[in-house]
């Protein structure tokens, strides 16, 4: 196992099963950095301060200290694969605790041997969170306790609630594409390359007025039933 703190070269292939222990806080700025394509930003505990008569005291800047960490092309090729739940669909099913119904999400599960580790992790273009779920000792959980079933259902309350009715994101924002990325067709479905690492065979072109950034916003709702005289305003009567 390895830690954080280590040096880069003590980092093997398992780095990428897990192997590095790591904190909710760690993995939620991993999160943002996709985010931000591919920015690192620091972590601020206060955002601003405020006088009791309303002046603005202290404002945190958000770019102070920000880095310029992955490259905007491989965070956007990151964002398009967490997000598409086709990806996840033959273990998790369509429409699982890793989507949001109202909006496109990226997210991730993780779970470790004996389930000492139960994580969900996911982003949209204004909120990155992380969930962790085991043991303060590391002692493992009762088997079975992926973090599908006790991390992501918790992610998915948070993030419907954090976006809709705390932050109130736009439900049809995402990332634009950044230059300097090709599109290839890989069986029938858009798939975006770095330059020289494509498949053989080119996509067509996109049709007019298709992007390749953010999705279709979701139809307004139906308006609600204007009132008749004599009912009530309340529902139709309906027979049995």
């Amino acid at each position: 196992t390895f830690t954080s703190n280590d040096p880069l070269d003590a980092y093997g292939a398992s780095t990428t099963l897990g192997s590095i222990g790591e904190t909710p806080l760690q993995m939620a700025t991993g999160a943002s950095v996709l985010a931000n394509g591919g920015s690192l930003r620091q972590i601020h505990s206060v955002l601003s301060i405020k006088s009791p008569d309303g002046a603005s005291i202290y404002k945190a800047d958000p770019n102070q200290g920000a880095k310029q960490v992955v490259d905007p092309r491989v965070a956007f090729i990151m964002d398009q694969i967490m997000s598409d739940d086709s990806n996840r669909a033959m273990i998790f099913g369509h429409g699982s605790n890793l989507t949001l119904p109202d909006r496109k999400v990226g997210s991730k599960t993780g779970t470790t041997d004996d389930y000492r580790d139960g994580w969900t992790v996911g982003f949209t273009p204004w909120l990155a969170t992380a969930f962790w779920f085991g043991n303060p000792d590391y002692s493992p959980m009762p088997r079975n306790l992926e973090a599908s079933i006790i991390a992501a259902p918790v992610w998915h309350e948070y993030m419907q609630w954090a976006t809709s009715t705390y932050m109130q994101e736009p439900g049809n924002d995402w990332f634009a594409e950044p230059a300097g990325l090709d599109h290839y067709n890989v069986n029938g479905k858009l798939q975006w390359f770095l330059p020289g690492t494509n498949p053989s065979t080119p996509a067509p072109p996109l049709p007019p007025g298709v992007t390749t950034s953010a999705p279709k916003p979701p139809p307004a709702p139906a308006p609600a039933p204007t009132p008749q005289p004599g009912d009530g305003g309340g529902p139709p009567n309906k027979k049995p």
